[in-house]
């Protein structure tokens, strides 16, 4: 709980202001266009993945082609790599998902990803399940990033359940 001048908000509730106030303020934005089909669109992300046994921070790339399926709605995959470091080696994992995506505002989107993770040589294929949400910038800082991602994915191991956190940017040409 936080209490400010003696009125308690839940960390629920405040990030919840912090959405709202952060979707009106995008609602005002320019629209920016995305392309129907995206082809060449990937994200580079920082993962931060935890167990109860331990943790692993690594980089992933990931390429995810997509296409509009309906206004402010499209489809698309999540394909990518990372290395992580285990108890005992270090080894490759390789993710796959089915992702939708909806376009929340004229700069915000947010993504479900349904698919499976493989750590190679260290536990086998799993299933994996996560949202993300993206900031699309009016104008690219640089002439190929597009946006800033955030997400979270679940990775259902039967021994014990794997979190992983990403922060990064999304690509595009």
């Amino acid at each position: 709980m936080l209490t400010i001048k003696k009125v308690n908000f839940s960390v629920v509730e405040l990030l919840a202001a912090i959405v709202l106030v952060g979707l009106q303020s995008a609602a005002h934005a320019r629209q920016v266009e995305v392309p129907k089909v995206q082809f060449l669109n990937f994200r580079v992300q920082q993962l931060s993945v935890f167990q109860s046994t331990g943790s692993s921070y690594s980089g992933v790339v990931t390429w995810n082609p997509r296409a509009e399926v309906f206004d402010r709605f499209s489809a698309g995959l999540s394909l990518g790599s990372s290395v992580l470091k285990g108890s005992l080696s270090t080894f490759f994992a390789l993710e796959y998902s089915a992702v939708a995506t909806y376009q929340l505002s004229p700069v915000m989107s947010a993504d479900l990803g349904l698919g499976a993770q493989t750590w190679v040589n260290n536990g086998g294929t799993h299933f994996l399940v996560g949202p993300s949400i993206s900031y699309h910038f009016d104008d690219r800082p640089v002439v190929f990033i597009d946006r800033v991602v955030a997400g979270y994915s679940a990775l259902l191991i039967s021994t014990r359940l794997t979190h992983e956190v990403r922060i990064g940017l999304g690509v595009s040409f």
